[in-house]
Parts: structure tokens; C-alpha cells; sequence
């Protein structure tokens, strides 16, 4: 008979591993001929790790060349979640002015494994990147202007703290 402990470790590490495959899979589209020739040389990324192709026609070049380094130096795929959203898009309009997504100057890069995590927060620390948010499937990397920020999303640690 299997402990109750058992079935939830193993449901954890089933999702754990599940979750990246599936957005891997997703991220499988096509990109419109038009807004291949709008983005810039990427050396290190294929179009397809981009999330449904977002809008990359609306990111600043040299944002999406410092991913492209990133990308590079940590040697493994990066999925990028999110990229650009609209001022209309639900996060933004909540916000005074329109955050760096608005801006297409940040990315939220799908991480579940630790060690990855790591690594992609090494390599962007040393590529300058200001602004690093650490959260449970994801880091957010943007070049924010003014002083370098970093946080960690504590949503589901709050019941820890009391």
C-alpha cells in the first residue's frame, strides 16, 4: 500500500516535470513572415521559444539582443512566458503608468528547476539586467531605467511567516 506522502510526492514531481513540457510544446507556432524581419539577429534563441510568438515586433531591439546573450550563456532553452503586453493588457491597466512589459523591455522566463533558476539569475546579474523578479515558475528579468531592483514573489510562503 502507498502512503498518502507518497502519492503527493510523487503528483508534485509529475507536475513539476509535466508543466515545462507542456509549455514547450505550446510554444511550437508560426511566426508571421512580417514579424520575422522585425526582429532582430537572434543567435542563440529560435523564434518558437518566444510564447505564441509574442509581439516581437513591440520589444526594444537591444532588450531582446541582451536575452539573446542570456541565452546563450546559460546553454539551455529559455521559454519566455510573457514579453510585451499592451497598455490594455489586465496586469497593465492596474498600474499608474505602463510597467516594463508595456514598455518591451521585460520577459518572464518559464523556471521550475531550481538549478536553471540559478543560472539564468547568475548570467543576468552579470549582463546588467536592473530589475530580477524571482517567482515559483518563473523568473521576470527587465531593463528597468534608474536604480537595479530585485524581488522574490512570497505569495505562497505568506502562511510561513506568521
Amino acid at each position: 500500500m502507498i502512503s498518502n506522502t507518497s502519492k503527493t510526492k510523487f503528483i508534485t514531481e509529475f507536475f513539476a516535470l509535466l508543466i515545462p513540457f507542456v509549455l514547450c510544446c505550446l510554444t511550437i507556432v508560426s511566426v508571421p513572415a512580417a514579424q520575422k524581419t522585425m526582429t532582430p539577429e537572434l543567435r542563440y534563441f529560435s523564434l518558437s521559444e518566444f510564447y505564441k510568438g509574442r509581439v516581437l515586433d513591440k520589444m526594444d531591439h537591444e532588450f531582446l539582443l541582451k536575452i539573446d546573450d542570456l541565452r546563450g550563456r546559460v546553454g539551455f532553452a529559455l521559454i519566455i512566458n510573457s514579453g510585451y503586453r499592451s497598455p490594455t493588457h489586465p496586469n497593465e491597466i492596474m498600474k499608474k503608468k505602463p510597467g516594463t512589459h508595456a514598455q518591451g523591455i521585460a520577459v518572464d522566463i518559464a523556471a521550475w528547476d531550481p538549478i536553471k533558476k540559478s543560472q539564468i539569475i547568475k548570467h543576468a546579474k552579470a549582463l546588467g539586467f536592473t530589475g530580477i523578479g524571482i517567482y515559483p515558475g518563473h523568473v521576470h528579468l527587465d531593463m528597468r531605467k534608474g536604480k537595479k531592483v530585485s524581488w522574490v514573489y512570497e505569495r505562497y510562503t505568506q502562511w510561513q511567516k506568521t
